[in-house]
């Protein structure tokens, strides 16, 4: 799917970073919970049980992570896990497949599927199998909680997102433009809990801009992925390129944005990457959060600027979002900036950093980005079977 070859090596580093983690951390999840009964002479348990075969649909921008993020846990519980790939990475599925058969799981414990989306309907109405894990679009996510609820199985969705990235006015300006740009062009723009909108404070929305301008030409790298000096790979495919352009046409033509950075026809001014999926960052100003472009989310190098004159207008606009995934805010008051954190309506809010899922957090998002989550002990035990025994003595 392009991904630079150094950012490719690091997605493998995490998902062994994955793995360590939930050999050191299962067994301490999985452990019974005793309860707390009011009555005298009763006790009881809660134990962790799987529930049997899961059907896990993963995108192609995250290819190895997203599935080591959302089989490994289950399958520690005991799952049976299958895996659909996107059909744009299907060769990736194929070598998961092998590794973990290497690694002892012969007796179907983890099967790669080679299926469409039809095939995908009749593997979650088929009863032995007991709940589905889906990352994609929010169009994606609607149609399996569908076919999970007409089958009465467990679903878990970590859809889009339109994440804000909000900097106040007392913020520390290197520290927001460094964290900016690692948040939007991690996967060459191409990851859903990527920062999308930028909320800056009237105050220091200049030079907010002009660094951030300065920081993307003397940082991003957009060429062959196979050269380790590259850090921006070329887009997914043509269509994932067609539809960015649109998009950005769109937010000019009718949500009023203005291009500050970045070619007017969204085309690298290098003749050798005019052709093919690549897409040369971007930065726009002004775009209306009345128009219907502004609820999309844009899936490439896009960097979307929004002025305010207030923490309170800053907070507003980053909620004016269908998408929950989530959101960052930049703030030397911790104080305000907890009580920021607190008001951000998202499954995960990051103070004075960047938005990343980590195996020691929970990661999942609210409204339009779904709902489940995984990694943590909520990955491990979220599609399971959390069984209560009482006891009489």
């Amino acid at each position: 799917m392009g991904k630079p070859i150094v950012q490719s090596e690091g997605e493998v580093a995490k998902c062994i970073s994955q793995l360590d983690y939930y050999i050191n951390n299962a067994e301490g999840f999985m452990e019974a919970e005793e309860l707390r009964l009011a009555q005298q002479g009763v006790t009881g348990t809660i134990v962790h049980q799987p529930l049997g075969p899961i059907l896990t649909i993963v995108p192609w921008n995250f290819p190895f992570w997203l599935p080591f993020k959302s089989a490994i846990p289950p399958l520690v519980l005991g799952n049976s896990i299958m895996l659909k790939q996107s059909p744009s990475t299907p060769l990736c599925g194929i070598a998961l497949a092998e590794a973990f058969e290497e690694a002892g799981f012969v007796d179907g414990e983890y099967q790669n599927m080679l299926v469409t989306e039809n095939q995908c309907k009749t593997i979650i109405a088929d009863k032995r199998v007991r709940a589905c894990k889906f990352t994609g679009s929010t169009r994606g996510g609607k149609a399996v909680a569908m076919e999970c609820a007409q089958h009465v199985k467990k679903a878990c969705l970590e859809l889009g997102g339109n994440d804000p990235f909000v900097v106040l006015k007392d913020a520390d300006l290197e520290k927001a433009v460094e964290s900016a740009y690692i948040s939007r062009m991690v996967n060459s723009a191409q990851a859903c809990n990527n920062a999308k909108r930028f909320i800056i404070s009237a105050t220091v929305y200049d030079e907010f801009r002009d660094r951030l301008v300065e920081k993307i030409k003397s940082t991003a790298v957009v060429g062959d992925p196979m050269d380790r000096n590259t850090n921006v790979g070329p887009l997914a495919s043509m269509k994932q390129k067609e539809i960015l352009v649109e998009q950005c046409a769109r937010a000019v033509n009718e949500g009023g944005a203005e291009i500050t950075y970045g070619s007017p026809h969204f085309t690298h001014k290098d003749p050798a990457l005019k052709d093919g999926a690549f897409f040369a960052p971007v930065v726009m100003e002004n775009m209306s959060s009345d128009s219907e472009v502004y609820h999309e989310e844009f899936f490439g190098p896009v960097f979307n600027l929004f002025r305010v004159d207030s923490s309170k207008e800053a907070m507003d606009l980053a909620n004016k979002s269908d998408y929950g995934l989530s959101g960052a805010v930049f703030t030397n008051d911790l104080e305000k900036a907890e009580a920021c954190a607190q008001r951000l309506r998202v499954g995960n809010a990051f103070i004075n950093t960047h938005t990343a899922i980590g195996s020691d957090h929970p990661s999942g998002g609210i409204k339009n980005s779904g709902y489940g989550r995984e990694c943590y002990s909520d990955g491990l035990l979220d599609i399971g079977n959390r069984k209560t025994i009482i006891r009489k003595l």
